[in-house]
């Protein structure tokens, strides 16, 4: 009773796993993504509801990975920062996000004690050497800077940019 094979590289994220993600769901769900990744899984479909993140850091999409999701609402925790991202592809190849909606902190966001008036605070980033990645029936929104950047320089890993992208739907 095996699931055809395209079932087999999908993993649906459970209320057990959206449970244990507490109000900064930022580290769990990088590690719940790289984990099943790295097991072969290729299609990552979350369970619907609000996850908050952290916005000193970023949530990064694994290559050869497509997340689904599923309706539910990829949140950024407010700050005072001037520069930040929700999702970044870093270099992704292959790399999908679809059917949901990822959203800044616009309606928490310290603007008093933020540098150069929260400009670069992102929703989506493509940065350094992206390759075949999409974004499609995302909406982006409440976010302080631009709902979405094509990226600048290099990534962490110094790989220069180059990517090729394509924004479907509700971009």
């Amino acid at each position: 009773n095996r699931p055809p094979a395209g079932e087999r590289e999908t993993y649906r994220m459970t209320e057990s796993d959206a449970a244990g993600l507490g109000t900064n769901a930022l580290i769990g769900l990088q590690r719940l993504w790289d984990e099943k990744a790295a097991g072969g899984i290729r299609r990552f479909v979350m369970w619907p509801g609000t996850y908050r993140v952290d916005a000193n850091d970023h949530l990064r999409l694994p290559d050869d990975f497509t997340l689904d999701l599923n309706g539910a609402t990829i949140r950024q925790n407010g700050f005072a920062g001037c520069r930040g991202a929700v999702i970044v592809f870093e270099s992704a190849h292959d790399a999908h996000l679809v059917n949901g909606t990822v959203m800044g902190d616009l309606l928490e966001h310290d603007f008093a004690h933020s540098d150069h008036d929260s400009e670069w605070v992102l929703g989506v980033r493509l940065v350094g050497a992206c390759r075949d990645c999409t974004v499609s029936n995302v909406v982006v929104r409440d976010v302080t800077g631009y709902g979405g950047s094509n990226g600048q320089g290099t990534d962490r890993r110094g790989k220069e940019q180059a990517f090729s992208v394509k924004f479907k739907g509700a971009w």
